[in-house]
């Protein structure tokens, strides 16, 4: 719904993904959790609908990866990004 709502204002999207993971348990028992930075393709994110609304909307403008994960360096994960963007 927000970039139907934004149309022609959306020039710029930065493509991040994120997971949920138990931190600690409450004296309780329930779980505390926080998020952290995940790849593109292993977060929450439906990165293939994401993408696909994009396109949905004609979106024409730039993208660029924001991946603060742990999975390689700098070089290997836009490479790896790249890769997995296209492919969807």
């Amino acid at each position: 719904m927000g970039i139907e709502l934004l149309g022609p204002y959306l020039t710029h999207v930065h493509l991040k993904n994120s997971r949920w993971v138990v931190q600690g348990k409450r004296e309780t028992g329930e779980a505390i959790w926080k998020t952290e930075a995940a790849a593109t393709d292993q977060g929450v994110i439906d990165m293939r609908r994401f993408m696909d609304s994009l396109r949905a909307a004609d979106y024409t403008g730039y993208c660029s990866f924001e991946d603060f994960s742990d999975t390689g360096a700098t070089r290997e994960k836009l490479e790896r990004n790249i890769r997995y963007i296209r492919s969807i």
